[in-house]
């Protein structure tokens, strides 16, 4: 685990249409997960034991690869202190504190101040063995030296619990779920248009 990222909390997904989103994803095995009153829109929980995406029926940019830190402020000042500039900032007494930051492919990576869904076992889903969730860069050895920075070592980037890849943004503009599955290589688009690839893959 990444002190500075604290814990992988979930692959936050914004959707039109939550119960579309819902469906497409238990249709292919995720299980859904009780979630807590934390935001005021609607929003669940899938999770295939190894990677958890968080849906919520709310605007944002999407993905964003979600974090909770137990001591949000000692996060805040540890990000602060590399000079990454934040594009959101949550910090008042009495509300659900969180702050945001992109990558320099233009993911964003969020941490919260505690977890917004209870952690139950879940099912195998048929998309294979995740791999790792694929982010875009146009200059990969940057990427790769601004996510050492947050403590998180190559050859396979553990981000706190998450396996990241990287791939050419001017191939694919666009992050993806990567499976291992070498009975079915085949590409899964989500209603909201997350893409899951499965097949026969090398992260």
């Amino acid at each position: 685990m990444s002190a500075m990222l604290g814990r992988f909390h979930e692959i936050s997904i914004s959707t039109p249409n939550l119960a579309a989103s819902l469906s497409f994803y238990e249709s292919l095995g995720y299980a859904r997960l009780e979630t807590l009153a934390v935001w005021p829109h609607p929003h669940g929980v899938v999770s295939d034991g190894v990677v958890t995406l968080g849906l919520h029926e709310y605007r944002f940019p999407s993905p964003s690869i979600t974090y909770v830190h137990d001591d949000i402020d000692a996060a805040r000042t540890a990000f602060a202190s590399l000079g990454i500039t934040f594009a959101f900032d949550i910090n008042t007494p009495g509300k659900f504190n969180e702050f945001g930051f992109r990558d320099p492919g233009g993911t964003m990576v969020t941490v919260l101040e505690r977890e917004t869904f209870h952690v139950v076992p879940a099912s195998r889903s048929s998309c294979g063995e995740f791999q790792a969730f694929s982010l875009p860069s146009a200059d990969l050895a940057h990427s790769r030296l601004f996510w050492s920075r947050l403590a998180v070592t190559p050859p396979r980037f553990d981000a706190a619990g998450l396996a990241l890849a990287f791939h050419d943004a001017r191939a694919d503009a666009a992050q993806m779920l990567l499976f291992r599955n070498p009975e079915a290589a085949r590409t899964f688009v989500a209603p909201e248009g997350t893409r899951l690839v499965s097949g026969s893959l090398s992260t």
